[in-house]
């Protein structure tokens, strides 16, 4: 839906949106990384395709849903900045 109405100026602030959207990111992938190696909690293996981050250990689900949620959440920013400064 984002993409829908706003994808020009999403286009237009893609370096902000990758910036915002990949720092968050990566300290995620590595806090739960460090949480999973310290059995501060776990993933069943039933609900795991098996495949992961090499050097983080990091199941692929967990990687992608940090990824899609941080993209998620910029990208409603990034518009929300928009919307407002068209408004003005």
């Amino acid at each position: 839906m984002q993409w829908t109405f706003g994808w020009q100026f999403l286009v237009r602030e893609r370096r902000t949106v990758a910036v915002g959207t990949l720092v968050p990111t990566l300290y995620l992938w590595l806090i739960d990384s460090v949480a999973l190696s310290l059995d501060i909690w776990s993933l069943s293996d039933r609900y795991t395709v098996g495949l992961a981050i090499p050097l983080l250990k990091l199941p692929i689900e967990e990687a992608v849903f940090f990824l899609l949620t941080s993209l998620f959440v910029v990208q409603g920013i990034v518009l929300y900045v928009w919307v407002v400064d068209r408004w003005a």
